[in-house]
């Protein structure tokens, strides 16, 4: 049985995040968290919680106006913090 799951994506210019074998990644965001964690990305997965196996997926931090080097990269979201003074765009870097 497949579940939603949420993840913590570090705001870094290339963060790598741990997923169960076979999650399709849904959508990237940011949630006010209670407690220490504070505002970060998150994203979230439909996974099959009992798969063991993981596959590490690379990821791009993206501030509006920057460089981006990569080529083949996939969308995932846009996040914004500050009310709107610091805006991120997040992709999935594909291989081939």
């Amino acid at each position: 049985m497949r579940k939603v799951f949420k993840y913590d994506i570090p705001v870094d210019d290339r963060p790598s995040v741990s997923l169960p074998k076979g999650a399709q990644i849904l959508s990237v965001g940011q949630i006010l968290s209670v407690g220490a964690q504070g505002l970060g990305i998150k994203l979230w997965a439909l996974v099959d919680p009992s798969e063991t196996t993981a596959e590490v997926h690379q990821l791009r931090v993206v501030g509006t106006g920057h460089a981006i080097v990569d080529g083949d990269l996939v969308f995932l979201g846009t996040v914004t913090f500050h009310d709107g003074a610091l805006v991120f765009h997040v992709f999935e870097v594909c291989h081939a």
